[in-house]
């Protein structure tokens, strides 16, 4: 899936990537270009849906002092969507998505890092260009993380959808410095509602200005290999009625399952793919006869 590096990128608009429901072109344009759009992945009820849900609670979560503000409250962040809201935890089943995504990692045990929304109004500066796996410092060979941009509304350049560089997934961390492309070879994503934008987390990018009057409303989720420390952290920040209503593969993207050595919870014979719960009564101190000691004597 690899394809070569190079030291600067470019392209032509007539070549980007489009919205598309086939899997195998989705999945070259990832590969080409760092990214690539799945057509009508959310469906219009769905879109209702998640976009009511999320006004509803970006609402409440206003209202009760609750709420991630920044930019004099003209944007505002909604964390951990799969507590809140059954909708939200639907969107991550999405087929074709999850195509591009096992394509990516190289395999379909991939965890979910974090799923937030962000509401942003006129006025906001664009965030600074960057890569999502930036923090590791150089060149992978693969994506470590690769992020997820849901539009429940229209994206474009006027509203400041997302920023992306094309083919800059391809470029070695060590030739940027703070600009991938000093020229200004980027676009802005630009696509209907209900499109999914799936793109690799070494990709640089950023969100864009909003420069209407209507507030932007976008779903974000992050994903990455399971052997990495999520941001938002599942296993104890979960709700309790969630997690018993979890099916296993939701279980398994929420970092329940171990892959190979990684999340394990101190219960005996857990094995590679076993599931681990979020209470799971690990073996604490034991006398030499089996029964427990008291904490720290």
């Amino acid at each position: 899936m690899n394809a070569p590096l190079i030291t600067r990128p470019s392209f032509r608009p007539e070549e980007l990537p489009v919205p598309t429901r086939d899997l195998a072109r989705a999945c070259a344009d990832y590969d080409e270009f760092g990214y690539c759009l799945i057509a009508d992945a959310l469906s219009p009820g769905t879109i209702a849906e998640a976009r009511a849900r999320l006004v509803a609670q970006a609402d409440a979560e206003r209202a009760k002092g609750l709420a991630d503000l920044d930019s004099n409250g003209r944007r505002q962040r909604v964390w951990f969507l799969p507590n809140k809201g059954r909708v939200f935890r639907d969107i991550l089943r999405q087929k074709d998505v999850n195509g591009v995504l096992a394509h990516s990692f190289g395999h379909s045990h991939y965890i979910l890092g974090s799923f937030t929304a962000y509401i942003v109004a006129r006025g906001v500066p664009p965030q600074s260009i960057h890569q999502d796996q930036g923090w590791f410092g150089q060149h992978t060979e693969r994506p470590i993380v690769a992020n997820v941009v849901w539009a429940i509304d229209d994206l474009s350049a006027e509203n400041g959808g997302t920023v992306l560089y094309p083919r800059s997934h391809r470029v070695p961390r060590a030739m940027y410095h703070n600009d991938p492309n000093p020229d200004g070879d980027f676009i802005n994503a630009t696509c209907p509602k209900g499109t999914a934008i799936v793109f690799d987390g070494r990709l640089w990018h950023g969100t864009g200005e909003n420069h209407t009057d209507a507030p932007r409303h976008a779903l974000f989720s992050y994903f990455m290999q399971p052997y990495m420390r999520a941001q938002e952290n599942y296993a104890l920040g979960i709700r309790p009625e969630v997690y018993e209503n979890l099916d296993d593969e939701l279980r398994e993207r929420l970092g329940f399952r171990v892959w190979l050595a990684y999340g394990r919870a101190g219960v005996p014979n857990t094995k590679h793919l076993d599931f681990v719960g979020p209470n799971p009564a690990p073996i604490g101190e034991l006398a030499p006869d089996g029964t427990p000691r008291e904490l720290g004597r």
